[in-house]
């Protein structure tokens, strides 16, 4: 009798995404028990639900990807000490952050709340979203705020194309997913809804900048949409957009899976700080064999493939990717020359930026 489990199953069990497992088993810390060699399919054990939950358990207190391994191999008390050692250097970094901050006078002296947002690690399905009447359900009023800034940067601003001056909202396998682009990039974010929910929307971009602030004030709220509008409201907070006749971009073909010539993957904080001061030009990527050049500044990255060509993106763009993305780690794919740039969450598919590179 067959007892072990498709990734699906897995996933449910660990509290990890597909997306996640796929990218454990690429770099080696949680393979399949078995791939079946004719169609794929990855299943999993009941022994490896403990290790795929120590996992998600260290990933959720930001333990690096370069530090799980050792953890998971260590006792419980090494571990401990693995990750307490990890906290104090967080602690560390928050604090010079603050500073940094009050430096500038960018943060009032009673202000010392530095607590990033809560990730979803819920992989969305891939099936096409078909219209209902209404759709009622229920979501994280803040983490609808912060995916909405998340995805703002990458709007259209071209009035001669108002169809991108817009965000995308499609609901499906309970998860609503945020999606913008102005033709030279593409930001996406999923949020995990309480209830599967399916619609397709496309909402002006400078409502949803109005929702931030007061989403910011919520807890849970109650998310409506029909064919023609989309409501989010709790208490006597009511939030409303309505629907544009307009064809958003098709986003979906850059979302299957690619072999990438180069998968580099970083610590999010040193390549913002390795990033030039100023937002405006180009900014060079230089894969290595063990980092990532930025310009003439070099920052360590775990390397996967070879590319042996310079990349150029435009600096405010890239500091955009990596800014809004999610956890301490981003993963950076680079593909063909004329291919766009893959920011992503490390071990997570709810946040995503697709930057096209600088045709020489």
């Amino acid at each position: 009798m067959d007892t072990s489990m498709t990734i699906g199953a897995f996933a449910r069990r660990t509290g990890l995404s597909a997306t996640a497992l796929r990218f454990y088993d690429r770099r080696g810390l949680l393979a399949p028990a078995f791939v079946d060699p004719s169609t794929g399919y990855r299943r999993y054990t009941e022994t490896q639900v403990e290790t795929g939950t120590l996992i998600r358990d260290l990933r959720r207190v930001e333990v690096p990807l370069t530090e799980i391994e050792a953890a998971l191999q260590a006792t419980p008390a090494v571990r401990a000490t693995i990750v307490a050692t990890h906290l104090e250097r967080l602690d560390a970094f928050h604090a010079r952050v603050r500073d940094e901050a009050r430096a500038l006078r960018l943060l009032d002296e009673s202000d010392t709340d530095m607590t990033p947002p809560t990730a979803s690690t819920n992989e969305p399905s891939r099936t096409e979203p078909s219209p209902a009447p209404t759709a009622r359900c229920a979501i994280s009023a803040p983490e609808l705020a912060r995916g909405i800034e998340q995805v703002l940067p990458a709007v259209g601003t071209d009035p001669e194309a108002p169809h991108l001056m817009t965000v995308l909202l499609a609901a499906d396998g309970g998860v609503l997913r945020l999606v913008a682009t102005d033709r030279h990039r593409m930001a996406l974010r999923d949020l995990v809804l309480d209830d599967d929910a399916t619609f397709e929307l496309v909402v002006p971009a400078a409502t949803l900048t109005t929702w931030i602030e007061p989403l910011a004030e919520l807890d849970v709220a109650e998310l409506t949409a029909d064919g023609s509008s989309v409501t989010v409201s709790s208490g006597n907070t009511s939030l409303a957009a309505d629907a544009l006749p307009v064809r958003f971009p098709d986003h979906r073909p850059l979302l299957e899976p690619t072999s990438p010539a180069a998968e580099l993957v970083v610590d999010r904080a040193e390549l913002l700080e390795a990033l030039p001061d100023t937002d405006s030009g180009a900014v060079t990527l230089t894969p290595g064999t063990a980092d990532l050049l930025i310009g003439s500044t070099s920052i360590p990255a775990t390397v996967v493939g070879a590319l042996d060509r310079v990349v150029a993106l435009e600096s405010r763009y890239l500091r955009d990717a990596a800014a809004n993305a999610v956890g301490p780690e981003l993963v950076v794919e680079i593909n063909d020359e004329r291919a766009p740039v893959v920011f992503r969450s490390a071990d997570d598919g709810a946040y995503l930026s697709l930057v096209m590179p600088i045709i020489p």
